[in-house]
């Protein structure tokens, strides 16, 4: 399992004053409005990738099946908050050959089909209701939305003497997803009617990639590997009808290096929309 967590706010004072935290939801809200009241307001997260992770694999193919708990408590002022606490299960059944090997060139194609189950709680509203749903927890009143997809990759690469090698990709090639609101989890698997149903599909993501392994031979008694990578995502975005809002250019690159030392410790250093 893996587990990972995220204040975004006053994290330490926020921290400090957990100690004052009491039952009832009059009592934490007293607590946290001076964290939701400053500039940015107040975010918590959390992941739980796991238990489940289930992988196969026999030459060419492979099928995992994972699954992930997460949680979400998003404050950015006192009148508009909201909270999910969902589950989420994937399945990813994945095939790749070598269609061409040659002393220096070698050309290798995939596919991955992907489908997923989430089911989310969801609570919206000023922060004061929703603490207070928060605090007084039943599962049976809160609303769910339940999401469900499928969808295809597909890519290929193309080696150069084991030195350059250059990948297409395109994630999403076919994916609709399906979301449906109810009034709880009773409403769910009792199959009464949703109270909203929504369906669509995600966009697109093609991206091209380029890295150089240099042969360093005085280098090599230290040095397993080291790569300079260069990548752009999101090709798409440049046709107005797939996306129709502005993104600028530059956020779509990615470059960065990779130093691996003795096959044991990996320094990497990148700069990703603009961040470095």
């Amino acid at each position: 399992s893996r587990l990972s967590a995220k204040i975004e706010g006053p994290t330490m004072e926020l921290l400090n004053s957990i100690p004052k935290l009491k039952s009832g939801g009059s009592e934490v809200l007293n607590v946290l409005t001076p964290f939701i009241t400053a500039s940015n307001g107040l975010t918590i997260t959390g992941d739980v990738q796991g238990p489940l992770a289930f992988g196969w694999m026999d030459r060419n193919i492979g099928i995992g099946v994972f699954n992930r708990t997460f949680s979400s408590l998003s404050a950015p002022n006192m009148t508009t908050s909201y909270f999910n606490l969902g589950e989420e299960i994937a399945l990813y059944c994945s095939y790749g050959r070598v269609v061409l090997d040659k002393p220096h060139h070698v050309v290798t194609v995939g596919g991955t089909a992907k489908g997923f189950l989430q089911f989310i709680l969801s609570q919206n509203g000023s922060a004061s209701q929703v603490v207070d749903s928060i605090a007084d927890f039943n599962i049976k009143e809160i609303p769910v939305i339940f999401s469900r997809g499928f969808g295809i990759d597909v890519g290929a690469q193309y080696i150069l003497y084991n030195v350059v090698s250059f990948g297409i990709s395109i994630r999403d090639l076919l994916s609709p997803a399906f979301y449906s609101l109810h009034g709880n989890l009773k409403d769910l698997f009792t199959g009464k009617a949703a109270q909203d149903v929504r369906y669509g599909f995600l966009k697109p993501n093609l991206a091209l990639g380029l890295c150089y392994s240099p042969n360093i031979p005085w280098l090599s008694n230290y040095i397993t590997r080291w790569d300079f990578m260069i990548d752009y995502y999101n090709l798409l975005d440049f046709i107005p009808f797939i996306t129709p809002y502005f993104r600028n250019p530059i956020l779509n690159l990615s470059v960065g290096t990779e130093l691996t030392i003795h096959n044991v410790l990996r320094f990497r250093i990148g700069l990703n929309e603009g961040y470095l």
